[in-house]
């Protein structure tokens, strides 16, 4: 998302993952970031589905990628390692 990318999520299941992904991927769809399709209902007719959304509301997608500012972890991780052990 930080590349301004449409971007389609599949995030693994509960039971293949601690249900991170699927937080994650729902934050992302509900704040308009990109579209998601369940591990379990991945398959063709979903895909092409799920493309085209992305493809016809392209602009919508752009629009929201637009606001997403892009994070520099390492150097946020740095600051509060500082504050921590300074």
């Amino acid at each position: 998302m930080a590349l301004k990318k449409l971007t389609l999520l599949v995030p693994l299941s509960g039971a293949a993952s601690r249900g991170d992904q699927l937080a994650n991927a729902a934050y992302a769809k509900a704040q308009g970031l990109s579209e998601v399709v369940a591990e379990e209902h991945f398959g063709t007719h979903n895909l092409l589905s799920t493309l085209k959304t992305l493809r016809d509301s392209e602009a919508q997608y752009q629009q929201a990628l637009s606001s997403v500012g892009a994070l520099h972890a390492s150097e946020l991780l740095v600051a509060e390692l500082e504050a921590v052990v300074v």
